[in-house]
């Protein structure tokens, strides 16, 4: 008897499993189609994905995210991964968006990123930069242009505006350029060059950034 109720166990778990990736492999395909309908490739390009889009709509791109009110063309929580063919795309953005990942979470998105992108695209990142913010613990934090909304005035201190900075905003991982580039690096990009914030040799790279904290900028290309 117990062997029976074992056995049956086993084939409710095995079916179970293979059902779950069924609906997995189902919703990536449908995830694609979406993808492709949002930002279709143009003379054999491939897609423009922008990750973690929150309220900036990138005409032409496939904008994601899954925060409620995000003006996403797709919802999809990123920390999945991205469900995709390998080299369909021809440029990944982000904009303050890694940060929010833990790393572990963070380095696979960037191995995933590195397989989507065809071999001639770009990867463009824009975020906080920890060793700008490690600089303004040292010296004229109060500068910093997010901190001169009067809704910040009750941070009065260096040690509470570097407290706040790592953990406010869902912040969970804080990188400087030479841990970004090494995750980039670990992820098989082989070429990862600082940039200027709005400032590309791509033309439709120029211009994205929005936000006054993008003091790290990168382009990651395989």
């Amino acid at each position: 008897m117990a062997n029976t109720v074992a056995g049956a166990r086993s084939l409710v778990a095995r079916v179970s499993a293979k059902a779950e990736v069924g609906a997995r492999r189902a919703q990536a395909a449908l995830l694609a189609q979406r993808i492709r309908r949002s930002s279709p490739a143009r003379s054999g390009d491939g897609v423009r994905l922008h990750l973690g889009c929150g309220s900036v709509h990138l005409n032409g791109w496939c904008n994601i995210d899954n925060e409620p009110g995000s003006v996403a063309d797709v919802r999809w929580d990123l920390r999945q991964g991205l469900p995709l063919p390998s080299g369909i795309a021809s440029r990944i953005y982000s904009e303050h968006f890694f940060e929010h990942l833990e790393l572990d979470e963070g380095k696979r998105l960037f191995s995933d990123c590195r397989r989507v992108l065809r071999d001639q695209g770009v990867f463009r990142l824009a975020m906080p930069d920890l060793g700008r913010i490690v600089e303004n613990y040292k010296g004229p934090w109060r500068d910093v242009p997010v901190l001169q909304d009067p809704s910040f005035a009750f941070i009065d201190t260096n040690a509470h505006y570097i407290n706040h900075v790592f953990r406010a905003w869902g912040h969970l991982y804080l990188y400087d350029y030479d841990d970004l580039e090494l995750r980039l690096r670990q992820a098989g990009f082989g070429s990862v060059t600082k940039q200027e914030k709005g400032i590309s040799g791509h033309a439709d790279l120029c211009g994205l950034e929005t936000r006054a904290e993008s003091w790290l900028v990168v382009e990651a290309t395989p």
